[in-house]
């Protein structure tokens, strides 16, 4: 039987990077080259913002409450991989 992976923030993290990536990059056929252009800077630099304080608070959770921080961890990787 192979043992699983130990979750951490960071894998997580990349996983997600990777859902959103794969989900922008689809924008270009519904909103054309143009549009797609104007969209990805503005998509991308609010998702950073919004990724970056999402990291900051799960580490601060992993900071204050241990066990939680692993619930959301669980809960985190069965959305990307769900």
């Amino acid at each position: 039987m192979k043992k699983k992976n130990s979750l951490n923030l960071i894998k997580i993290f990349k996983l997600k990077e990777a859902h959103f990536w794969k989900r922008t990059l689809t924008m270009k056929d519904e909103v054309g080259w143009f549009g797609f252009c104007i969209g990805i800077l503005f998509i991308t630099i609010f998702h950073y913002m919004f990724a970056g304080m999402h990291f900051l608070f799960e580490s601060w959770v992993w900071l204050t409450n241990r066990n939680q921080y692993k619930q959301n961890l669980n809960k985190m990787y069965a959305q990307v991989v769900g």
